[in-house]
């Protein structure tokens, strides 16, 4: 993924899990470079993943 304005390269790993009769999404959305995102990966998962 990358962010919308500087196109700066973001990492994004989702991995699915069982859990009990279903299954558990695990996802991680960070910065490849620099500190800090803005809130950037947050709301990027926001958008992706169900409530």
């Amino acid at each position: 993924a990358r962010t919308r304005t500087m196109r700066y390269p973001d990492y994004v790993s989702i991995r699915l899990l069982p859990d009990g009769n279903g299954t558990r999404i695990v996802a991680l959305s960070r910065s490849r470079f620099g500190y800090g995102d803005g809130g950037v990966n947050a709301a990027r998962l926001r958008r992706w993943l169900p409530d």
